[in-house]
């Protein structure tokens, strides 16, 4: 069961309401720039730790009047598998939250291109926004000899798969940007498979700190100074929308690969490399079982093993 009454509540919200470029920026936003919160960077002492966290670009999109016009909506070219379900996809999906929210406000094409640009206004605002805060260090002194690390908790859907927000394993939601700025380390790009368990191995590094035993995640200091990304790397990711029953998602990827699976366990396989979109599911393919198979065993192995919260044989009934 999931609740019907949410789309009736989104099919009643008009659209113009809902990317309204009057309402009130969230404090938030406003405190980025309070002395109160950047006199860290005036204190006499040689060290300091700061965490900036922005609201922007997540829903509501509460848009900034000079921010709410940046981008013409019809201007921008959306990706092919906006509106568009992939290929044999699991039935379920059609029931999941995300969903279900892009079904309840029945936009069409033109109303996801005006979605796009108030999202690309809001990321621009958060960009500004985080652009003060380095220059701010630039002007005291202190961006040379200070690392900086920029990522977000979640991405997000703008149509793409026919759905709205997150709550799902799709590139838009869990694919997001990872910058790390080290004094010393000149800029690279690396395309191997990361994780958000890498982040704190990273700092303990770059810190020159002991790493706690037993993490996950691997420091991505040799990736920063240049190195090679390791094909055969797996990282792993776990979505659970409510303690108890709800919306489950468990995955495996790498820079081949990705695999996905429910609570009700219809599986995804998608090919990364030639179906960047993913919009042909190859679990049901002869062709590609085995590759589905071991998939399945290693992402099931990797949960079981650190105590999965909810069981890997846990399978629920309803929907929250």
């Amino acid at each position: 069961m999931h609740d019907t009454s949410l789309i009736v509540r989104f099919r009643k919200r008009r659209l113009d309401r809902f990317l309204n470029p009057r309402q009130p920026v969230r404090a938030q936003h406003r405190d980025v720039h309070n002395p109160a919160v950047l006199q860290i960077f005036n204190t006499a002492s040689q060290y300091f730790a700061l965490f900036v966290s922005l609201w922007a670009p997540h829903c509501p999109l509460t848009v900034p009047a000079e921010y709410a016009r940046m981008y013409d909506p019809e201007l921008i070219e959306l990706p092919p598998n906006v509106g568009m379900p992939a290929l044999n996809e699991p039935p379920n999906r059609r029931e999941s939250l995300p969903a279900l929210l892009a079904k309840g406000m029945e936009l069409g094409l033109e109303d996801w291109r005006k979605i796009w640009a108030a999202h690309l206004g809001l990321v621009t605002y958060s960009d500004d926004l985080l652009g003060g805060v380095i220059e701010r260090l630039k002007r005291t002194g202190r961006y040379e000899n200070t690392v900086a690390l920029f990522t977000t908790d979640h991405g997000e859907h703008l149509g793409q798969h026919d759905m709205y927000q997150k709550h799902e394993m799709y590139d838009q939601c869990i694919r997001v940007p990872l910058i790390i700025k080290c004094p010393g380390i000149n800029s690279v790009r690396f395309d191997g498979a990361v994780s958000h368990l890498d982040v704190l191995p990273t700092l303990c590094e770059l810190m020159e700190l002991p790493k706690p035993e037993r993490l996950d995640g691997i420091s991505l200091v040799p990736a920063m100074a240049g190195g090679e990304a390791d094909e055969n790397r797996s990282v792993f990711g776990q979505y659970i929308y409510c303690k108890g029953p709800g919306l489950k998602r468990r995955g495996m990827f790498n820079m081949k690969w990705k695999y996905s699976v429910d609570e009700f366990r219809d599986e995804e396989l998608y090919d990364m490399q030639s179906d960047v979109h993913e919009e042909r599911n190859l679990a049901g393919n002869p062709e590609y079982s085995a590759i589905l198979a071991d998939m399945a065993a290693k992402c099931r192995q990797y949960h079981e093993s650190r105590g999965d919260v909810y069981g890997y044989n846990y399978k629920v009934l309803f929907f929250c």
